[in-house]
């Protein structure tokens, strides 16, 4: 186990907030960051969560899994894109933890020149020969990518894992040209005010960090970006789940929902876009777990 200070604002200041998966979970007193510590050391997680280093692969107990939901990684694909062309329409584009290369193959698909790095040997070599993408297989901070190289940078649900996101930061700074596009997706569990939402796990030791609006700002303004746009989004899992709407397993509307899901596809999909939007502003002022969406540039 290793002690560390805060990533964010580096003081040794924090107070103790409850246990998680036998973890302990941290606020500092200075900025507000949640974080875990002490936390394992690298190598240790290789042995908690077997890693690249030691040839095996954390992902590849799911890999199946995740592969099996392709068709709805591609839609939320085309989503992220639309956001991202309000800001950039073409050029060199990096997603860091690019995964099974869902996202950068529609990328490619609108004219983006494609880049990823995935620390995963089974989903990179799945984004190489499914797609034929340029996957890097390792850490950003290992890939050697010259200054400037890139026109765009995105993270989607990458945050909350880094060793140490302020490093990270500064790498996707260096390597992002002037002007150029970061777009990060992140959980926004750092800024309930409950010390858990509905007595769930927040996922330690896997997730380092949880983030609020605050710190997700403190941090970019640190690093040299400026913030274009930040927007809270609903997570439907926490508001529609089978605990919440007392669903058991066998329940004739989960049963309906299975046998129909392919019609009822479309409309859930409106339906999930609605009530994330509308709902997301507010989340703020309640205990209920949020996504955080922001577009930021290289200053």
């Amino acid at each position: 186990m290793e002690y560390v200070n805060c990533d964010l604002c580096g003081a040794d200041n924090a107070e103790f907030l409850f246990y998680d998966n036998s973890f302990k979970l941290v606020r500092c007193r200075g900025c507000g960051l949640v974080y875990a510590n002490p936390r394992p050391m690298e190598f240790v997680v290789d042995e908690i969560c077997p890693g690249r280093r030691t040839g095996r692969d954390p992902h590849f107990s799911y890999y199946k899994n995740y592969i099996a939901h392709k068709n709805g990684f591609a839609a939320e694909a085309k989503d992220f894109l639309k956001g991202i062309k309000k800001y950039k329409k073409r050029g060199r584009l990096l997603d860091i933890g690019s995964a099974a290369g869902f996202f950068l193959n529609e990328a490619r698909k609108n004219g983006w020149e494609t880049y990823g790095v995935e620390i995963s040997p089974a989903l990179s070599g799945y984004a190489r020969d499914k797609f034929g993408l340029n996957v890097f297989c390792g850490a950003l901070e290992e890939s050697c990518f010259a200054e400037g190289y890139f026109d765009a940078i995105t993270m989607f649900d990458l945050l909350s894992h880094l060793r140490s996101p302020a490093g990270t930061l500064m790498e996707i700074r260096r390597v992002l040209a002037t002007g150029g596009l970061l777009v990060i997706k992140g959980g926004n569990k750092g800024e309930l005010k409950t010390k858990r939402a509905g007595g769930e796990s927040w996922g330690s030791p896997d997730h380092l960090y949880h983030f609020s609006r605050k710190n997700i700002r403190e941090l970019l303004k640190r690093s040299g970006f400026k913030i274009l746009e930040l927007k809270s989004e609903a997570v439907m899992g926490s508001l529609f789940n089978r605990k919440s709407l007392e669903i058991s397993g066998n329940s004739k509307t989960v049963n309906f929902i299975e046998k129909h899901k392919t019609l009822l596809a479309g409309p859930y999909r409106l339906f999930r876009k609605t009530v994330r939007s509308l709902l997301g502003r507010f989340l703020g002022y309640f205990p209920v777990d949020s996504i955080v969406m922001v577009y930021a540039i290289k200053e």
